[in-house]
C-alpha cells in the first residue's frame, strides 16, 4: 500500500535527484572526473533531467494534502489553509534564522541581497519573495513560494477533480494553453508547468489509484517487468523533454516532467519493495525537507566542504552525508528546545476552533 513509509521511499528519491541536479548543473563544482561521463556537457545534461524532483515533491505534496483535506468534514476544511500554511512554515522558520546568520558570517551581504529593504526582508521569512519577485537569502527558497500557492488552491482543485473526474487531466491541459504565464521566475521557471502534476496528485489521490494497483496480486517477474517498464518511461519522458522541448509554448515539458514524476512515484512507492533500498530511501526521506533547505549551505556558501576529492561521485556522496547530518543535528536541535511546542499553540488555535 501506498503508505506513509513509501511516500518517505518517493521524497529519499527526491532528495537524491535534488542533490545531484544542484550539485552537476553548477560548473565549477564540477571536477576532473564526472559521475558519469568524462564529458562536462552530459553531466549537465543529465542533472538538468534530474529536475524531475520539482515534478515529483509537488505530486507527493498534492497527494497528500488531499488525503488531508477529503478527511475533514466541512466545518473543519475552513481550518484546513492555516493549518497547513503552519505546517509548512514550521521548518522553513527554523531554518531561516540560521541561513540568515551563516550569510551574515560567511557572506557579509545580506544588506546586499534585500537591498537594505526590509519589506523584502519581510517577503521572504514569509515565503511570498519568489511570487513577488523579491529577493531571496537562498535561490531553493522559491519552491517555499510555491507550496505555499499548492496550499491556497489544494481545496478549489479538490472540487474542480471530484466534479470532473479523469476529464480534469484533459481540461487542465487545454486550461494551460489558454492562460497566461502569470508567475515566471528565475529559479522556479513558470508555476503553470506543475499545474498539470499537481492535478495529478490530487485526482490520483481521490481515486485511490495506486492503493488499487498496490492490491493486485503480481508476479515477481511481472513486477520486475512493470518496474523495468516504469523506469524506461520515465526515462524516455524526460530524455523527450530535453531533447525536444527546449522551446515549450504548449507547456508540454510540465506534462512530460510530471508523468515522469508519476512513474517515478508509483516504480518506487508500489513496485520496488526491496527492504534495505527502502529502509535507505525512507530514511532520506525521513529528512528530506530539512535537506533540501539545508544542502543550499554547502553548495552556496561552503563549497570548498564539498569539493574535497578529484572524483565528483565521492563529492556527490559527500554533500550527501554532509546534508543528512545537518538535518539529524537540526532534528535533534529542535526536540532540544521544544521547538515543535511553539508550533502546537499556534497549530492548536485551529485545531480548537476545528
Amino acid at each position: 500500500m501506498f503508505t506513509k513509509d513509501k511516500t518517505n521511499v518517493c521524497k529519499g528519491v527526491g532528495i537524491l535527484l535534488l542533490l545531484f541536479h544542484h550539485m552537476f548543473t553548477k560548473r565549477w563544482l564540477l571536477n576532473d572526473l564526472y559521475l558519469i561521463s568524462n564529458d562536462p556537457d552530459t553531466v549537465e545534461l543529465i542533472a538538468k533531467g534530474m529536475r524531475v524532483c520539482v515534478w515529483l515533491f509537488a505530486f507527493l505534496s498534492a497527494y497528500g494534502l488531499t488525503l488531508k483535506y477529503s478527511k475533514l468534514s466541512k466545518d473543519k476544511r475552513r481550518w484546513f489553509i492555516p493549518r497547513q500554511w503552519l505546517s509548512l512554515m514550521k521548518p522553513f522558520w527554523l531554518i531561516f534564522p540560521i541561513e540568515l546568520l551563516l550569510k551574515l558570517i560567511i557572506e557579509n551581504n545580506v544588506h546586499l541581497i534585500y537591498q537594505n529593504n526590509f519589506w523584502y526582508f519581510l517577503y521572504d521569512f514569509f515565503a511570498v519573495a519568489d511570487i513577488l519577485k523579491t529577493p531571496k537569502l537562498m535561490g531553493v527558497f522559491w519552491y517555499m513560494s510555491f507550496a505555499l500557492l499548492v496550499v491556497l488552491f489544494i481545496p478549489l482543485i479538490n472540487k474542480f477533480c471530484s466534479f470532473c473526474g479523469y476529464a480534469s487531466l484533459p481540461i487542465t491541459f487545454i486550461a494551460i494553453q489558454l492562460m497566461r504565464d502569470g508567475i515566471v521566475t528565475f529559479n522556479g521557471g513558470s508555476y503553470l508547468d506543475y499545474l498539470f502534476v499537481v492535478v495529478c496528485g490530487v485526482l490520483i489521490a481521490q481515486k485511490d489509484i495506486f492503493n488499487r494497483i498496490a492490491a493486485i496480486k503480481l508476479h515477481i517477474l511481472w513486477r520486475i517487468v512493470i518496474s523495468v517498464l516504469l523506469a524506461a518511461a520515465s526515462y524516455g519522458a524526460l530524455w523527450f523533454r530535453l531533447t525536444y522541448l527546449s522551446k515549450d509554448p504548449l507547456h508540454l515539458g510540465g506534462v512530460f516532467s510530471g508523468a515522469a514524476a508519476v512513474m517515478i512515484c508509483l516504480l518506487f512507492g508500489v513496485f520496488i519493495t526491496f527492504k534495505p533500498l527502502c529502509f535507505v530511501l525512507g530514511f532520506l526521506g525521513k529528512y528530506s525537507g530539512l535537506m533540501f533547505l539545508l544542502h543550499v549551505i554547502f553548495i552556496s556558501m561552503l563549497p570548498d566542504v564539498v569539493c574535497i576529492t578529484p572524483i565528483a561521485s565521492v563529492d556527490f556522496l559527500i554533500l550527501l552525508a554532509e546534508s543528512l547530518a545537518a538535518a539529524i543535528l537540526i532534528d535533534l536541535f529542535r526536540r532540544l528546545i521544544r521547538y515543535d511546542k511553539w508550533f502546537e499553540k499556534l497549530i492548536g488555535l485551529c485545531k480548537r476552533r476545528a
